[in-house]
């Protein structure tokens, strides 16, 4: 299948025009034009007929893409299971969306093995907007043995039929759950034309006349999705915004959206407010709150989160309440900590002791 790439003129060239739509696990970057994505999905599934299944993985599309999820650890061949994770899935699409359910493909492996994808192609979304569905779906699946990978939405997810490096089977679609939670099982492909139907219908790219799946429901991300008054909003480059929140070591919130950044009266703090539930405050298995949003405080220093949640409650808590607790504190690089605070930084940085010296105080704050 490489070769046929190569041969077909659809190797990746870094000029900065074209982007990369499809990655081979053994090796190789693809450009596929839409006006040839229907001979490569032919030439796809005739090589998955035959038993000569590649390794690709389609990568995110820029902008718009049809929703699915990736499902790590899940039990793949119970059908009752199937469909509760289905049904689970188009109750994470009503609270995201204001729309109504939609069919929910299951693609498992052939092999038994865990793992489970979820296709719901007339669904058309955002990274952003695909992170609060899983985000939604991970608080009704997310046990120590199963997890929903958020990850998907920062590169792609494999081929159906598609295997990895080492040769494991890939995903094949075996059930449908429709909108009014009917299960349907589907016969194993086995021709051409069923896996060249398979791949255009679950492929991430949309069709040409597919629009966007407009409406968010206002309260899905957070209670407090608009910046609280006492704050001041602050203008920064979302992408430093993004690489303040990657300095945090938990992976749901090294990957979360944000809904707004502000600082407080004596401008040496800044909230940022962010768009999931996953609480650091939560003791396993349990990793997210029901309804409120977390957010980050970050100093010239360090980045620590913090909740919304005042309730009270102890009970699978790490540290005491939520409205109490506060994180392990993660310190920022000083080009950061310039960006988001450009004159406090400036008068801290005519004495260089002082700031190491509170690097130091807030790296052993966190040495229990």
């Amino acid at each position: 299948m490489n070769t046929w790439l190569d041969r077909s003129g659809f190797a990746h060239r870094s000029n900065g025009k074209t982007r990369i739509t499809h990655v081979s696990l053994t090796g190789g970057k693809y450009t596929i034009p839409e006006s040839a994505r229907a001979s490569f999905h032919t030439t796809l599934a005739s090589f998955i007929a035959k038993g000569q299944a590649p390794a690709l993985a389609e990568m995110i599309p820029e902008g718009e893409f049809r929703l699915y999820a990736d499902i790590d650890g899940i039990n793949s061949v119970d059908t009752d299971l199937m469909l509760k994770v289905a049904i689970s899935a188009q109750t994470a699409i009503a609270e995201t969306w204001a729309c109504e359910p939609e069919d929910v493909i299951v693609a498992t492996k052939p092999d038994g093995s865990p793992g489970m994808h979820l296709h719901i192609p007339n669904i058309v979304t955002t990274a952003a907007h695909a992170r609060l569905f899983a985000e939604a779906l991970a608080q009704k699946l997310n046990t120590e043995e199963c997890h929903v990978d958020t990850g998907v939405y920062s590169n792609g997810l494999r081929m159906p039929g598609c295997t990895k490096r080492d040769k494991s089977p890939g995903y094949v679609p075996v059930a449908t759950v429709t909108s009014d939670g009917e299960f349907m099982q589907h016969c194993p492909p086995t021709t051409v034309a069923d896996w060249c139907l398979i791949i255009q219908h679950l492929s991430l790219h949309k069709e040409p006349d597919q629009q966007r799946t407009p409406t968010i429901h206002q309260g899905t991300s957070c209670e407090l999705e608009a910046m609280p008054p006492h704050l001041t909003h602050v203008a920064v480059e979302p992408c430093i915004v993004t690489r303040v929140i990657q300095c945090m070591q938990d992976r749901d919130i090294r990957e979360a959206a944000f809904s707004f950044v502000g600082k407080d009266e004596t401008g040496s703090t800044i909230i940022i407010g962010l768009k999931t539930k996953r609480c650091l405050n939560l003791k396993p298995p349990r990793k997210f709150h029901s309804k409120n949003n977390v957010y980050l405080v970050v100093t010239p220093y360090e980045v620590y989160q913090k909740c919304h949640c005042k309730n009270g409650e102890t009970h699978d808590r790490v540290s005491g309440p939520c409205n109490t607790f506060r994180s392990k504190s993660m310190p920022i690089p000083a080009d950061l900590a310039e960006h988001m605070f450009p004159n406090f930084r400036s008068n801290m940085l005519c004495s260089r002791h002082t700031v190491d010296l509170r690097r130091l105080t807030s790296f052993l704050r966190n040495i229990q």
